[in-house]
């Protein structure tokens, strides 16, 4: 669901690119590949910088993680 993730963000906030991702997040491109690619979890380090890069709420973020239940359309 990573992935699921951060692709909501890169299409919601108009994103073109997971390094432009990792800037606005303030991690860097390989970091997200292996977050996207299932090879490193989403910490609560990430957790955090997604909340504050973007206002989004952590139980939105936790929802979609845990497979969409809460997916932030609210």
């Amino acid at each position: 669901m990573s992935a699921k993730l951060l692709d909501y963000l890169k299409n919601k906030f108009h994103i073109e690119s997971d390094m432009e991702l990792a800037r606005e997040l303030g991690t860097s491109a390989p970091t997200l590949s292996r977050v996207r690619t299932g090879h490193k979890a989403v910490g609560a380090n990430l957790i955090l910088a997604i909340h504050d890069a973007f206002e989004m709420p952590i139980k939105d973020i936790k929802g979609m993680l845990n497979g969409g239940q809460n997916d932030g359309a609210n």
